[in-house]
Protein backbone atom coordinates (compact mmCIF):
# COMPACT_ATOMS: atom_id res chain seq x y z
CA UNK A 1 0.00 0.00 0.00
CA UNK A 2 1.40 3.37 -1.00
CA UNK A 3 2.24 6.12 1.46
CA UNK A 4 -0.57 8.52 0.40
CA UNK A 5 -3.25 5.85 0.56
CA UNK A 6 -2.02 4.65 3.92
CA UNK A 7 -2.52 8.09 5.49
CA UNK A 8 -5.39 9.45 3.40
CA UNK A 9 -8.01 9.22 6.18
CA UNK A 10 -5.80 10.21 9.08
CA UNK A 11 -7.39 13.02 11.07
CA UNK A 12 -5.48 16.00 12.57
CA UNK A 13 -4.01 15.38 16.02
CA UNK A 14 -4.92 11.70 15.82
CA UNK A 15 -2.77 9.63 18.17
CA UNK A 16 -0.36 7.15 16.61
CA UNK A 17 0.46 3.78 18.15
CA UNK A 18 3.53 1.85 17.07
CA UNK A 19 4.36 -1.85 17.31
CA UNK A 20 8.05 -1.21 16.52
CA UNK A 21 9.21 0.13 19.88
CA UNK A 22 7.44 -2.63 21.83
CA UNK A 23 8.89 -5.27 19.47
CA UNK A 24 12.31 -4.38 20.91
CA UNK A 25 10.94 -5.11 24.38
CA UNK A 26 9.08 -8.31 23.54
CA UNK A 27 8.77 -9.50 19.95
CA UNK A 28 5.65 -11.51 19.29
CA UNK A 29 2.19 -11.73 20.85
CA UNK A 30 1.70 -11.10 24.56
CA UNK A 31 -0.59 -12.92 26.93
CA UNK A 32 -3.21 -10.67 28.61
CA UNK A 33 -1.43 -11.03 31.97
CA UNK A 34 1.91 -9.96 30.50
CA UNK A 35 0.30 -7.00 28.74
CA UNK A 36 -1.20 -5.97 32.08
CA UNK A 37 2.31 -6.15 33.59
CA UNK A 38 3.69 -4.06 30.70
CA UNK A 39 1.07 -1.38 31.45
CA UNK A 40 2.70 -0.93 34.84
CA UNK A 41 6.09 -0.39 33.18
CA UNK A 42 5.14 1.97 30.35
CA UNK A 43 2.01 3.57 31.81
CA UNK A 44 -1.63 2.67 31.09
CA UNK A 45 -2.16 5.62 28.77
CA UNK A 46 1.01 4.83 26.79
CA UNK A 47 0.21 1.28 25.66
CA UNK A 48 -2.53 -0.46 23.71
CA UNK A 49 -3.39 -4.15 23.25
CA UNK A 50 -4.39 -5.08 19.71
CA UNK A 51 -4.67 -8.58 18.24
CA UNK A 52 -2.40 -9.96 20.95
CA UNK A 53 0.40 -7.40 20.39
CA UNK A 54 1.70 -4.53 22.51
CA UNK A 55 1.55 -1.09 20.90
CA UNK A 56 3.15 1.97 22.45
CA UNK A 57 2.24 5.58 21.86
CA UNK A 58 4.73 7.38 19.63
CA UNK A 59 4.59 10.16 22.23
CA UNK A 60 6.40 7.78 24.59
CA UNK A 61 9.12 7.07 22.03
CA UNK A 62 9.45 10.80 21.29
CA UNK A 63 9.92 11.54 24.98
CA UNK A 64 12.68 8.91 25.22
CA UNK A 65 14.60 9.75 22.03
CA UNK A 66 14.11 13.53 21.77
CA UNK A 67 14.38 13.63 17.97
CA UNK A 68 15.45 17.26 17.93
CA UNK A 69 18.50 16.22 19.96
CA UNK A 70 19.64 13.96 17.12
CA UNK A 71 21.76 15.84 14.56
CA UNK A 72 19.91 15.93 11.23
CA UNK A 73 22.55 13.83 9.49
CA UNK A 74 21.85 10.91 11.88
CA UNK A 75 18.05 10.83 11.72
CA UNK A 76 17.83 8.99 8.41
CA UNK A 77 19.30 5.83 9.91
CA UNK A 78 17.81 3.70 12.69
CA UNK A 79 15.50 6.40 14.00
CA UNK A 80 13.16 6.56 10.99
CA UNK A 81 12.18 2.88 11.25
CA UNK A 82 10.19 3.71 14.40
CA UNK A 83 7.86 6.10 12.53
CA UNK A 84 5.32 5.81 9.69
CA UNK A 85 6.61 6.76 6.24
CA UNK A 86 4.59 9.97 6.03
CA UNK A 87 6.38 11.38 9.11
CA UNK A 88 9.90 10.76 7.81
CA UNK A 89 10.31 14.07 6.00
CA UNK A 90 8.90 15.98 8.97
CA UNK A 91 11.43 14.27 11.27
CA UNK A 92 14.31 14.99 8.90
CA UNK A 93 13.27 18.66 8.65
CA UNK A 94 13.02 19.34 12.38
CA UNK A 95 15.67 21.86 13.39
CA UNK A 96 18.67 20.61 15.32
CA UNK A 97 19.26 22.58 18.50
CA UNK A 98 22.80 21.82 19.70
CA UNK A 99 22.52 24.11 22.72
CA UNK A 100 19.36 22.33 23.88
CA UNK A 101 21.11 19.02 23.18
CA UNK A 102 24.06 19.91 25.42
CA UNK A 103 21.77 21.34 28.13
CA UNK A 104 19.62 18.20 28.02
CA UNK A 105 22.71 15.99 28.48
CA UNK A 106 23.93 18.16 31.37
CA UNK A 107 20.50 18.02 33.00
CA UNK A 108 20.30 14.24 32.66
CA UNK A 109 23.84 13.93 34.03
CA UNK A 110 22.81 15.98 37.06
CA UNK A 111 19.47 14.27 37.73
CA UNK A 112 20.42 10.68 36.77
CA UNK A 113 24.21 10.42 36.51
CA UNK A 114 24.01 6.61 36.36
CA UNK A 115 22.54 6.63 32.81
CA UNK A 116 24.94 8.99 31.04
CA UNK A 117 27.00 7.33 28.32
CA UNK A 118 30.23 7.04 30.29
CA UNK A 119 28.65 5.48 33.39
CA UNK A 120 25.81 3.32 32.17
CA UNK A 121 27.74 0.04 31.81
CA UNK A 122 29.15 0.35 35.33
CA UNK A 123 25.68 1.27 36.62
CA UNK A 124 24.17 -1.86 35.12
CA UNK A 125 26.98 -4.02 36.53
CA UNK A 126 26.14 -2.65 40.00
CA UNK A 127 22.46 -3.44 39.42
CA UNK A 128 23.30 -6.99 38.22
CA UNK A 129 25.27 -7.71 41.38
CA UNK A 130 22.52 -6.50 43.71
CA UNK A 131 19.73 -8.17 41.74
CA UNK A 132 21.54 -11.53 41.48
CA UNK A 133 22.02 -11.43 45.26
CA UNK A 134 18.32 -10.70 45.77
CA UNK A 135 17.29 -13.59 43.50
CA UNK A 136 18.96 -16.05 45.87
CA UNK A 137 16.65 -14.77 48.59
CA UNK A 138 13.64 -14.87 46.23
CA UNK A 139 14.34 -18.47 45.17
CA UNK A 140 14.37 -19.54 48.81
CA UNK A 141 11.16 -17.67 49.68
CA UNK A 142 9.18 -18.95 46.68
CA UNK A 143 9.73 -22.53 47.85
CA UNK A 144 7.79 -21.85 51.06
CA UNK A 145 4.10 -22.40 51.59
CA UNK A 146 3.35 -18.71 51.10
CA UNK A 147 0.00 -17.06 51.67
CA UNK A 148 -1.52 -14.70 49.09
CA UNK A 149 -0.27 -11.78 51.19
CA UNK A 150 3.26 -13.20 51.17
CA UNK A 151 3.18 -13.76 47.42
CA UNK A 152 1.92 -10.26 46.65
CA UNK A 153 4.60 -8.76 48.88
CA UNK A 154 7.23 -10.91 47.19
CA UNK A 155 5.94 -9.76 43.79
CA UNK A 156 6.19 -6.11 44.84
CA UNK A 157 9.70 -6.62 46.21
CA UNK A 158 10.80 -8.38 43.01
CA UNK A 159 9.56 -5.51 40.85
CA UNK A 160 11.14 -2.88 43.11
CA UNK A 161 14.52 -4.62 43.00
CA UNK A 162 14.28 -4.82 39.20
CA UNK A 163 13.14 -1.23 38.73
CA UNK A 164 16.64 0.18 37.94
CA UNK A 165 16.79 -2.17 34.92
CA UNK A 166 14.10 -0.24 33.06
CA UNK A 167 15.71 3.18 33.45
CA UNK A 168 19.18 1.92 32.52
CA UNK A 169 18.01 -0.30 29.64
CA UNK A 170 15.92 2.47 28.00
CA UNK A 171 18.89 4.84 28.31
CA UNK A 172 21.19 2.15 26.89
CA UNK A 173 18.86 1.70 23.92
CA UNK A 174 19.05 5.43 23.23
CA UNK A 175 22.86 5.41 23.42
CA UNK A 176 22.97 2.36 21.13
CA UNK A 177 20.79 3.97 18.44
CA UNK A 178 22.86 7.16 18.65
CA UNK A 179 26.24 5.39 18.47
CA UNK A 180 25.30 3.07 15.58
CA UNK A 181 23.76 5.99 13.67
CA UNK A 182 26.98 7.99 14.12
CA UNK A 183 29.04 5.05 12.91
CA UNK A 184 26.80 4.43 9.91
CA UNK A 185 26.96 8.11 8.93
CA UNK A 186 30.78 8.18 9.09
CA UNK A 187 31.05 4.95 7.08
CA UNK A 188 28.65 6.28 4.42
CA UNK A 189 30.76 9.44 4.15
CA UNK A 190 34.00 7.46 3.84
CA UNK A 191 33.15 4.18 2.06
CA UNK A 192 30.69 2.81 -0.47
CA UNK A 193 30.73 -0.73 0.95
CA UNK A 194 27.26 -1.60 2.26
CA UNK A 195 28.60 -4.56 4.24
CA UNK A 196 31.12 -2.54 6.27
CA UNK A 197 28.73 -1.69 9.13
CA UNK A 198 27.57 -5.24 9.86
CA UNK A 199 31.16 -6.49 9.57
CA UNK A 200 32.29 -4.01 12.21
CA UNK A 201 29.40 -5.01 14.47
CA UNK A 202 30.00 -8.76 14.17
CA UNK A 203 31.66 -11.19 16.56
CA UNK A 204 30.55 -9.34 19.71
CA UNK A 205 30.80 -11.60 22.73
CA UNK A 206 27.60 -11.35 24.77
CA UNK A 207 25.88 -13.60 27.29
CA UNK A 208 23.69 -14.94 24.48
CA UNK A 209 26.79 -15.83 22.48
CA UNK A 210 28.28 -17.57 25.53
CA UNK A 211 25.09 -19.59 25.99
CA UNK A 212 25.29 -20.63 22.34
CA UNK A 213 28.88 -21.74 22.73
CA UNK A 214 27.87 -23.91 25.68
CA UNK A 215 25.06 -25.42 23.59
CA UNK A 216 27.62 -26.26 20.90
CA UNK A 217 29.81 -27.93 23.51
CA UNK A 218 26.83 -29.99 24.68
CA UNK A 219 26.22 -31.05 21.07
CA UNK A 220 29.84 -32.19 20.75
CA UNK A 221 29.54 -34.02 24.07
CA UNK A 222 26.36 -35.76 22.88
CA UNK A 223 27.86 -36.60 19.48
CA UNK A 224 30.58 -38.63 21.21
CA UNK A 225 28.30 -40.10 23.87
CA UNK A 226 28.30 -43.94 23.53
CA UNK A 227 24.62 -44.19 24.49
CA UNK A 228 23.68 -41.63 21.85
CA UNK A 229 25.81 -43.36 19.20
CA UNK A 230 24.09 -46.64 20.01
CA UNK A 231 20.68 -44.99 19.72
CA UNK A 232 21.23 -43.46 16.28
CA UNK A 233 23.11 -46.41 14.75
CA UNK A 234 21.06 -49.28 16.14
CA UNK A 235 18.87 -51.36 13.84
CA UNK A 236 15.75 -50.58 15.86
CA UNK A 237 16.55 -46.96 16.63
CA UNK A 238 14.58 -45.97 19.72
CA UNK A 239 13.20 -42.49 20.15
CA UNK A 240 16.13 -40.31 21.24
CA UNK A 241 15.45 -38.65 24.58
CA UNK A 242 17.33 -37.50 27.63
CA UNK A 243 16.64 -40.92 29.15
CA UNK A 244 18.68 -42.60 26.40
CA UNK A 245 21.81 -40.52 27.08
CA UNK A 246 24.63 -41.33 29.47
CA UNK A 247 24.78 -40.15 33.07
CA UNK A 248 27.75 -37.97 32.14
CA UNK A 249 25.81 -36.12 29.43
CA UNK A 250 22.75 -35.80 31.64
CA UNK A 251 24.91 -34.25 34.36
CA UNK A 252 26.39 -31.72 31.90
CA UNK A 253 22.91 -30.95 30.52
CA UNK A 254 21.51 -30.33 34.01
CA UNK A 255 24.48 -28.12 34.89
CA UNK A 256 23.66 -26.05 31.79
CA UNK A 257 20.02 -25.75 32.93
CA UNK A 258 21.13 -24.68 36.41
CA UNK A 259 23.03 -21.77 34.80
CA UNK A 260 20.76 -20.81 31.93
CA UNK A 261 17.47 -22.62 32.47
CA UNK A 262 15.69 -19.32 33.15
CA UNK A 263 15.75 -18.59 29.43
CA UNK A 264 12.68 -19.56 27.49
CA UNK A 265 11.31 -19.99 24.03
CA UNK A 266 9.58 -16.60 23.98
CA UNK A 267 9.82 -13.52 26.18
CA UNK A 268 6.43 -13.89 27.84
CA UNK A 269 5.50 -15.35 31.24
CA UNK A 270 2.98 -17.59 29.43
CA UNK A 271 5.67 -19.89 28.06
CA UNK A 272 7.70 -22.43 30.09
CA UNK A 273 11.41 -21.89 30.56
CA UNK A 274 14.11 -24.33 29.45
CA UNK A 275 14.25 -25.54 33.05
CA UNK A 276 10.55 -26.40 33.02
CA UNK A 277 10.44 -27.94 29.57
CA UNK A 278 13.89 -28.89 28.25
CA UNK A 279 12.58 -31.04 25.37
CA UNK A 280 12.88 -28.44 22.60
CA UNK A 281 16.36 -27.47 23.75
CA UNK A 282 17.38 -31.14 23.75
CA UNK A 283 15.93 -31.60 20.24
CA UNK A 284 18.12 -28.75 19.02
CA UNK A 285 21.20 -30.28 20.64
CA UNK A 286 20.35 -33.63 18.99
CA UNK A 287 20.04 -31.92 15.59
CA UNK A 288 23.41 -30.24 16.09
CA UNK A 289 25.03 -33.51 17.16
CA UNK A 290 23.66 -35.46 14.20
CA UNK A 291 24.74 -32.79 11.72
CA UNK A 292 28.24 -32.71 13.24
CA UNK A 293 28.32 -29.03 14.07
CA UNK A 294 31.75 -28.08 15.31
CA UNK A 295 32.81 -26.02 18.29
CA UNK A 296 33.93 -22.86 16.52
CA UNK A 297 31.33 -20.29 15.55
CA UNK A 298 30.83 -19.50 11.86
CA UNK A 299 31.51 -15.84 12.48
CA UNK A 300 34.76 -15.87 14.38
CA UNK A 301 36.88 -13.06 13.06
CA UNK A 302 34.77 -12.45 9.95
CA UNK A 303 36.80 -9.80 8.17
CA UNK A 304 36.77 -7.59 11.27
CA UNK A 305 40.54 -7.17 11.36
CA UNK A 306 40.61 -6.45 7.63
CA UNK A 307 37.91 -3.77 8.07
CA UNK A 308 39.89 -2.12 10.89
CA UNK A 309 43.02 -2.24 8.72
CA UNK A 310 41.17 -0.37 5.94
CA UNK A 311 39.93 2.25 8.38
CA UNK A 312 43.41 2.88 9.76
CA UNK A 313 44.61 3.72 6.23
CA UNK A 314 42.41 6.81 5.97
CA UNK A 315 43.43 10.20 7.48
CA UNK A 316 44.05 9.97 11.23
CA UNK A 317 41.39 12.48 12.27
CA UNK A 318 38.63 10.57 10.44
CA UNK A 319 39.76 7.08 11.40
CA UNK A 320 39.97 8.06 15.07
CA UNK A 321 36.34 9.20 14.95
CA UNK A 322 35.27 5.95 13.29
CA UNK A 323 37.21 3.80 15.77
CA UNK A 324 35.63 5.75 18.64
CA UNK A 325 32.09 5.05 17.40
CA UNK A 326 32.93 1.43 16.58
CA UNK A 327 33.97 0.94 20.20
CA UNK A 328 30.82 2.59 21.57
CA UNK A 329 28.52 0.74 19.14
CA UNK A 330 29.99 -2.62 20.10
CA UNK A 331 29.78 -1.79 23.82
CA UNK A 332 26.09 -0.87 23.62
CA UNK A 333 25.11 -3.77 21.34
CA UNK A 334 26.71 -6.13 23.87
CA UNK A 335 24.84 -4.24 26.59
CA UNK A 336 21.49 -4.77 24.83
CA UNK A 337 21.98 -8.54 24.65
CA UNK A 338 23.25 -8.76 28.23
CA UNK A 339 20.35 -6.76 29.69
CA UNK A 340 17.92 -9.02 27.80
CA UNK A 341 19.54 -11.95 29.60
CA UNK A 342 18.70 -10.30 32.94
CA UNK A 343 15.19 -9.47 31.74
CA UNK A 344 14.72 -13.21 31.19
CA UNK A 345 16.00 -13.84 34.73
CA UNK A 346 13.34 -11.49 36.04
CA UNK A 347 10.49 -12.85 33.91
CA UNK A 348 11.26 -16.46 34.85
CA UNK A 349 10.75 -15.46 38.51
CA UNK A 350 7.54 -13.60 37.65
CA UNK A 351 6.27 -16.79 35.99
CA UNK A 352 7.09 -18.88 39.09
CA UNK A 353 5.26 -16.38 41.26
CA UNK A 354 2.18 -16.23 39.02
CA UNK A 355 2.00 -20.03 38.93
CA UNK A 356 2.15 -20.15 42.75
CA UNK A 357 -0.77 -17.72 42.90
CA UNK A 358 -2.62 -19.73 40.24
CA UNK A 359 -2.13 -22.94 42.22
CA UNK A 360 -3.79 -21.38 45.26
CA UNK A 361 -6.65 -19.99 43.16
CA UNK A 362 -7.14 -23.43 41.60
CA UNK A 363 -7.33 -24.99 45.07
CA UNK A 364 -10.08 -22.51 45.90
CA UNK A 365 -11.93 -23.56 42.68
CA UNK A 366 -11.51 -20.05 41.24
CA UNK A 367 -9.42 -21.25 38.28
CA UNK A 368 -9.93 -24.46 36.31
CA UNK A 369 -6.26 -24.75 35.28
CA UNK A 370 -3.12 -23.02 36.54
CA UNK A 371 -2.28 -21.65 33.07
CA UNK A 372 -5.63 -19.83 33.02
CA UNK A 373 -4.02 -17.06 35.07
CA UNK A 374 -2.05 -15.91 32.00
CA UNK A 375 -5.31 -15.07 30.22
CA UNK A 376 -6.51 -12.67 32.91
CA UNK A 377 -5.33 -9.15 33.68
CA UNK A 378 -3.69 -8.23 36.99
CA UNK A 379 -6.72 -6.34 38.46
CA UNK A 380 -8.88 -9.46 37.93
CA UNK A 381 -6.25 -11.67 39.60
CA UNK A 382 -6.06 -9.24 42.55
CA UNK A 383 -9.87 -9.27 42.84
CA UNK A 384 -9.85 -13.08 43.00
CA UNK A 385 -7.13 -13.01 45.65
CA UNK A 386 -9.12 -10.49 47.73
CA UNK A 387 -12.12 -12.81 47.77
CA UNK A 388 -14.28 -10.95 45.28
CA UNK A 389 -16.28 -13.65 43.53
CA UNK A 390 -15.86 -13.38 39.80
CA UNK A 391 -16.67 -16.14 37.36
CA UNK A 392 -13.70 -16.01 35.02
CA UNK A 393 -14.14 -19.24 33.05
CA UNK A 394 -15.91 -17.54 30.12
CA UNK A 395 -13.40 -14.67 30.11
CA UNK A 396 -10.49 -17.13 30.07
CA UNK A 397 -12.09 -19.13 27.27
CA UNK A 398 -12.66 -15.98 25.21
CA UNK A 399 -9.14 -14.58 25.66
CA UNK A 400 -7.58 -17.98 24.95
CA UNK A 401 -9.51 -18.23 21.68
CA UNK A 402 -8.54 -14.68 20.70
CA UNK A 403 -4.89 -15.34 21.53
CA UNK A 404 -4.90 -18.57 19.48
CA UNK A 405 -6.48 -16.73 16.55
CA UNK A 406 -3.82 -14.01 16.42
CA UNK A 407 -0.81 -16.01 17.67
CA UNK A 408 0.62 -16.57 14.20
CA UNK A 409 -0.67 -13.41 12.52
CA UNK A 410 1.16 -10.12 12.38
CA UNK A 411 -1.02 -7.01 12.85
CA UNK A 412 -0.23 -3.61 11.29
CA UNK A 413 2.92 -1.79 12.31
CA UNK A 414 1.00 1.39 13.18
CA UNK A 415 -2.50 2.20 14.46
CA UNK A 416 -4.15 5.62 14.25
CA UNK A 417 -6.44 5.97 17.29
CA UNK A 418 -9.03 3.25 16.55
CA UNK A 419 -8.36 3.00 12.83
CA UNK A 420 -6.41 -0.06 11.76
CA UNK A 421 -4.15 0.22 8.76
CA UNK A 422 -3.32 -2.68 6.49
CA UNK A 423 0.34 -3.25 5.73
CA UNK A 424 -0.17 -5.75 2.92
CA UNK A 425 2.36 -5.41 0.13
CA UNK A 426 1.59 -5.89 -3.55
CA UNK A 427 5.12 -7.08 -4.40
CA UNK A 428 5.21 -10.75 -5.36
CA UNK A 429 8.82 -11.63 -6.16
CA UNK A 430 10.89 -9.08 -4.24
CA UNK A 431 10.49 -7.69 -0.74
CA UNK A 432 12.55 -5.11 1.08
CA UNK A 433 13.52 -5.05 4.75
CA UNK A 434 16.35 -3.79 6.92
CA UNK A 435 19.89 -4.99 6.08
CA UNK A 436 20.98 -6.63 9.34
CA UNK A 437 23.96 -8.87 8.59
CA UNK A 438 26.09 -8.55 5.47
CA UNK A 439 26.48 -11.08 2.69
CA UNK A 440 24.34 -12.68 0.00
CA UNK A 441 23.01 -16.22 0.22
CA UNK A 442 20.73 -18.25 -2.04
CA UNK A 443 19.03 -21.42 -0.91
CA UNK A 444 15.83 -23.09 0.20
CA UNK A 445 13.49 -21.30 2.58
CA UNK A 446 12.46 -23.00 5.79
CA UNK A 447 9.40 -21.31 7.29
CA UNK A 448 9.15 -21.94 11.03
CA UNK A 449 6.50 -20.22 13.13
CA UNK A 450 7.01 -22.10 16.37
CA UNK A 451 9.99 -23.51 18.22
CA UNK A 452 8.10 -26.79 18.35
CA UNK A 453 8.99 -27.16 14.66
CA UNK A 454 12.68 -26.32 15.09
CA UNK A 455 13.67 -29.94 14.45
CA UNK A 456 12.45 -29.49 10.85
CA UNK A 457 15.31 -27.07 10.12
CA UNK A 458 17.88 -28.71 7.85
CA UNK A 459 21.54 -27.80 7.54
CA UNK A 460 22.04 -24.69 5.33
CA UNK A 461 18.34 -23.78 5.25
CA UNK A 462 17.45 -20.09 5.15
CA UNK A 463 15.23 -19.55 8.18
CA UNK A 464 12.12 -17.44 7.55
CA UNK A 465 10.15 -16.55 10.67
CA UNK A 466 8.31 -13.74 12.42
CA UNK A 467 11.07 -12.98 14.94
CA UNK A 468 13.69 -14.69 17.07
CA UNK A 469 14.09 -14.66 20.83
CA UNK A 470 16.79 -16.36 22.95
CA UNK A 471 15.16 -19.76 22.51
CA UNK A 472 15.88 -19.62 18.78
CA UNK A 473 19.58 -18.85 18.93
CA UNK A 474 20.76 -22.45 19.05
CA UNK A 475 19.42 -23.04 15.52
CA UNK A 476 21.81 -20.40 14.13
CA UNK A 477 24.46 -23.14 14.01
CA UNK A 478 22.40 -24.85 11.30
CA UNK A 479 21.08 -22.10 9.04
CA UNK A 480 22.82 -20.22 6.24
CA UNK A 481 20.60 -17.12 6.26
CA UNK A 482 17.82 -15.40 8.19
CA UNK A 483 14.74 -13.39 7.24
CA UNK A 484 12.34 -12.06 9.89
CA UNK A 485 9.06 -10.20 9.62
CA UNK A 486 9.76 -8.24 12.83
CA UNK A 487 12.97 -6.56 13.91
CA UNK A 488 15.62 -3.96 13.21
CA UNK A 489 19.38 -3.85 12.73
CA UNK A 490 19.67 -3.94 16.53
CA UNK A 491 17.15 -6.73 17.18
CA UNK A 492 18.12 -10.04 18.73
CA UNK A 493 18.10 -11.94 15.41
CA UNK A 494 20.28 -9.32 13.71
CA UNK A 495 22.88 -9.36 16.47
CA UNK A 496 23.12 -13.16 16.56
CA UNK A 497 23.23 -13.41 12.75
CA UNK A 498 26.26 -11.10 12.73
CA UNK A 499 27.92 -13.23 15.40
CA UNK A 500 27.53 -16.27 13.16
CA UNK A 501 28.43 -14.51 9.94
CA UNK A 502 25.20 -15.37 8.13
CA UNK A 503 23.35 -12.90 5.86
CA UNK A 504 20.19 -11.54 7.45
CA UNK A 505 17.37 -9.16 6.60
CA UNK A 506 14.91 -8.13 9.32
CA UNK A 507 11.62 -6.25 9.34
CA UNK A 508 10.44 -7.68 5.99
CA UNK A 509 6.78 -6.82 5.78
CA UNK A 510 4.50 -9.67 4.60
CA UNK A 511 7.37 -12.15 4.12
CA UNK A 512 5.25 -14.95 5.61
CA UNK A 513 2.40 -14.20 3.20
CA UNK A 514 4.58 -14.89 0.17
CA UNK A 515 7.28 -17.39 1.18
CA UNK A 516 6.61 -21.11 1.60
CA UNK A 517 8.83 -24.02 2.57
CA UNK A 518 11.20 -24.97 -0.23
CA UNK A 519 10.90 -21.69 -2.18
CA UNK A 520 14.15 -20.62 -3.80
CA UNK A 521 15.18 -17.50 -1.95
CA UNK A 522 18.04 -14.99 -2.12
CA UNK A 523 18.82 -12.91 0.95
CA UNK A 524 20.92 -9.80 0.38
CA UNK A 525 22.09 -8.66 3.80
CA UNK A 526 23.88 -5.68 2.22
CA UNK A 527 20.82 -4.05 0.65
CA UNK A 528 17.96 -5.57 2.65
CA UNK A 529 16.33 -7.07 -0.46
CA UNK A 530 14.83 -10.58 -0.46
CA UNK A 531 13.97 -12.14 -3.83
CA UNK A 532 12.28 -15.49 -4.34
CA UNK A 533 10.74 -17.89 -6.81
CA UNK A 534 8.02 -20.37 -5.89
CA UNK A 535 8.97 -24.03 -5.79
Amino acid sequence: MGKDKECSDRQPNQEIWSRVFSDDFCAGPLSPLFFSYAQGIFGKDKVKYHQGYLYTSLDLFDSLTRIRHFPKKLRKYLLLSYYPDYLHQQILNQPYRPIQHRFFNLLIGFIKPNIIRGRIIKSYATFEKKYTHYLRYFDQKIQNNNSFVDLLKLDKDLDNKFKPHWTISFAGGYHCIYAVSQLQYLLDETYHDASMLSTLLSGISSRTNQVNQEIQQLALFLKNDPCFQKSIHGENTPKISLKTTSKEFLKAFNEFLDKHGHRGYYRDVLYPTWQENPDILFKTIVALAIKEIYETSKSEGIDFEEAIYKIEKIPKKTHRKILHWITLSRIFIKFREDERYFLDLHLSRKRKLYLKIAEKLQQKKLLEQKDDIFFLDIPTVIALINGTYISVSEKVKQTKNEFATYQYQLPPKFLYTNKIKSDVSSIKTELRGIPASSGIITGNARVVLSLKDMDKIQSNDILVTRFTDPGWTSCFHLISGLVTEIGSALSHGAIIAREYGIPAVTGVKDILKFISNGDHITVNGNTGIVTFTKK
